[in-house]
């Protein structure tokens, strides 16, 4: 027993210590314990680390496809993950997280230690933060890389939004995600909120790396013709994109062969969402119901037809509630696109609005981000730090109720769309901003230094080594007394 034991012992020191000897010099593994195509920072983060010549190891799930930039490049290698088995997915609540948990370790623990080559760091996103901050930790100390965490959210709180903040669970993740976090080699984060929080109640450093844009998807407003384009695609699909002219759609038209917006348009309302319980459609549903109302008594006031992208657990429910309304000057749609489609809806868009408050008050949603990129002003729910994005009567409005979100849409809305001169100052106060700070520019700022540098603090090798020193004690310690073992039962038989 004893020898097999020694022998366990000494292959692991030996395999952590080859593993420690190879460089991972110029590559870097980004892995998301999500979809790839749809992680838009972390493709930022992929593009911004080729740009500086490091090889790529880009780990996720492969729902959809990835942006051609980062397709084409030779310099990435994605890593598919397995899909969560539909078996685990059926399972009650509570023993599926705990399935899920299992599944997922030992599939992440298999990819970073067999499927992808050495790296000199691993960089995660955070939420989820299970099973990827363990098994982040746990890679990190066998095959030698530091670990940084970009921090989006709080896991815990995505989880209290379902089982409640008192929860058992929900507790034993806020403490296990504590604990991981203090064990992180450098950490990011997308707002100053999230960086004083971090620092306060869990005793860990990051840097504020603000989101922006894509200028590679993201370019502003496009040309009425990609439009017209655009609009004659969807109508094949969604009705309510269609035309009675043949040659038109609702929102464009072809005049003398030429692609133009229409005079008489409606105001294109955009919303995206992943239909989750920090979403409440309901207060867009009941500000229809009001513009509805308003509609009727003035001339001045656009139609709207609102488009709601996305997918998620909460899209049926809701998509019952719109089908049961009832209006003459509001048209809604939910749908969902295609990656390259996405971009192009919203820059032909004229308004956004986000709904969603934050499970933690400390985050951002990409999505206005997004929306920006697409010189679209955004119309805001008001949570605790939203102010570091959306700013009032600069690149859109914040509102709390159904009333204040009617409110703002009538005052964006009037005279639209020929005389709206309020929303035209919003969308070139945005097309300014958005030209003059890029991701590139904050990223070389913020993050280029920490994947520059060449040395690793003395303090990551000297625990290292004591971790080496006790691993090789302890394999010595079994291989001696299993020769004792050998040497007392020798001894006992010529006895």
């Amino acid at each position: 027993m004893y020898y097999y034991i020694a022998v366990v012992v000494v292959c692991i020191i030996i395999y952590v210590l080859f593993q420690w000897s190879q460089s991972g010099k110029g590559i870097v593994s980004v892995l998301v314990l999500g979809d790839m195509g749809h992680s838009p920072r972390m493709q930022n983060h992929v593009a911004c680390l080729v740009s500086m010549g490091l090889k790529v190891q880009f780990i996720g799930y492969l729902e959809s496809d990835l942006p051609e930039q980062i397709n084409t490049s030779k310099l990435v290698k994605t890593v598919p993950l397995m899909p969560l088995p539909n078996s685990i997915n059926a399972l009650p609540r509570t023993t599926r997280y705990f399935a899920k948990f299992a599944f997922q370790t030992f599939q992440l623990t298999f990819v970073l230690l067999y499927r992808v080559h050495k790296s000199r760091c691993l960089l995660l996103q955070s939420p989820p933060a299970i099973p990827t901050l363990l098994v982040a930790c746990l890679t990190g100390l066998i095959r030698g890389w530091e670990v940084c965490v970009d921090w989006h959210n709080y896991g815990y709180t995505l989880m209290g939004l379902q089982l409640g903040d008192t929860h058992g669970i929900v507790k034993l993740a806020r403490l296990y995600e504590r604990a991981f976090a203090r064990l992180i080699n450098n950490n990011f984060c997308v707002t100053q909120a999230m960086r004083d929080d971090l620092l306060l109640f869990w005793g860990v450093q990051a840097i504020t790396l603000y989101d922006k844009p894509n200028p590679q998807r993201f370019k502003g407003k496009i040309p009425p013709k990609i439009a017209h384009q655009l609009f004659t695609t969807l109508a094949d699909k969604y009705d309510i994109f269609g035309s009675k002219n043949r040659t038109g759609t609702k929102f464009t038209m072809v005049e003398n062969g030429i692609c133009k917006y229409k005079d008489d348009r409606p105001l294109l309302l955009i919303s995206s969402t992943s239909w989750t319980e920090d979403e409440d459609f309901g207060i867009l549903l009941e500000a229809l119901k009001l513009y509805e109302i308003a509609k009727m008594n003035r001339s001045d006031l656009p139609n709207v037809v609102c488009a709601i992208t996305g997918k998620g657990p909460l899209r049926q429910h809701y998509e019952s509630e719109i089908s049961k309304l009832k209006f003459s000057s509001v048209e809604i749609v939910t749908l969902w696109l295609e990656v390259g489609d996405y971009p192009k809806l919203l820059a032909t868009a004229d308004l956004g609005v986000s709904l969603h408050t934050s499970s933690s008050g400390l985050d951002l949603p990409m999505k206005i981000v997004d929306m920006f990129g697409s010189d679209l002003p955004v119309l805001a729910r008001k949570f605790r730090c939203i102010g570091e994005l959306v700013q009032d009567s600069k690149n859109g409005f914040v509102f709390t109720t159904s009333n204040e979100l009617c409110d703002k849409l009538i005052k964006l809305g009037n005279g639209f769309p020929k005389d709206c001169k309020l929303l035209s100052n919003l969308q070139r106060q945005i097309q300014t901003d958005r030209t003059t700070e890029t991701w590139q520019k904050v990223w070389d700022r913020e993050a280029r230094p920490y994947f520059k540098r060449k040395s690793k603090p003395i303090g990551l090798y000297i625990t290292r080594l004591v971790i080496i020193l006790i691993g090789i004690s302890a394999g010595i310690g079994l291989i001696r007394l299993m020769g004792l073992s050998y040497l007392f039962n020798a001894l006992s038989a010529d006895i």
